[in-house]
């Protein structure tokens, strides 16, 4: 094998392992706390809808950026209240969440205002 080869891997194995450790961090901040958080796909998923859509409506990075941290840290909020002051069961919260934010990118995929066409024309071809 040639360092070039290596190379590759290496630089692959990093940017594919980044979302996911940084996922399994939060979970131990949240560990810490008391929240035993199962919705981390859910707001993965979120924070990236959210700034792919604010960078395709606005064209500014930095504003996708914020929007996808601020939506992240929305679902996050929403665990922690339901768990912590509603003592609602972490493994329900977690998969309701998970299954609701996986539906809601692809109902807004049909929709049918005129200034969002183009965007959702352009991201699901069916």
């Amino acid at each position: 094998m040639n360092s070039a080869y290596i190379a590759s891997i290496v630089n692959s194995t990093l940017r594919s392992t980044t979302p996911i450790l940084l996922a399994a961090l939060g979970c131990a901040m949240c560990s810490r706390v008391g929240v035993f958080n199962i919705a981390l796909e859910a707001q993965m998923l979120i924070a990236c809808f959210c700034s792919i859509v604010v960078n395709f409506f606005t064209g500014s990075i930095l504003l996708s950026v914020l929007a996808g941290i601020a939506s992240g840290a929305l679902v996050g909020a929403v665990v922690a209240v339901l768990q912590v002051k509603y003592k609602a069961p972490d493994m329900v919260i977690g998969t309701s969440l998970n299954l609701l934010i996986n539906w809601c990118p692809c109902t807004r995929s049909t929709c049918p205002s005129s200034r969002t066409s183009r965007f959702w024309a352009g991201c699901w071809k069916t």
